[in-house]
């Protein structure tokens, strides 16, 4: 019984892991996607100095090659918080501060005060 109890509480305790397919296929094409009034992710963070950082596209190439997007998978599992997705850096940072993304103040965060998602 012991041990059926201790194997629940590790089950539950088990931090999800992210999935590559699932990036690749429903995660990347966002950042190459326009939305009215605002420029595509890739635009800022292709090569870019900040925590996110998208692979450059292959001159004429619509999409990232694989090696290409396993470093944008790589880059990005360290914004995501597997498991508790309302703490990621990923996924709150572009939010509007109404939709609980960052508060924009001075200098900290000067491009992003919400880019159409929320």
């Amino acid at each position: 019984m012991a041990l059926a109890v201790s194997s629940a509480i590790t089950a539950a305790q088990t931090v999800p892991k992210l999935d590559y397919e699932f990036f690749k296929s429903r995660v990347e094409p966002v950042f190459l996607t326009k939305r009215p009034e605002h420029a595509r992710c890739y635009v800022c963070h292709v090569e870019s100095n900040n925590a996110f950082r998208l692979e450059r596209l292959s001159k004429g190439e619509p999409a990232w090659t694989e090696e290409q997007s396993r470093r944008n998978f790589e880059m990005v599992a360290k914004l995501v918080n597997p498991g508790d997705p309302d703490t990621s850096r990923l996924l709150l940072h572009p939010l509007g501060p109404e939709g609980g993304g960052d508060v924009v103040s001075g200098e900290e965060w000067p491009f992003h005060a919400g880019n159409g998602f929320s």
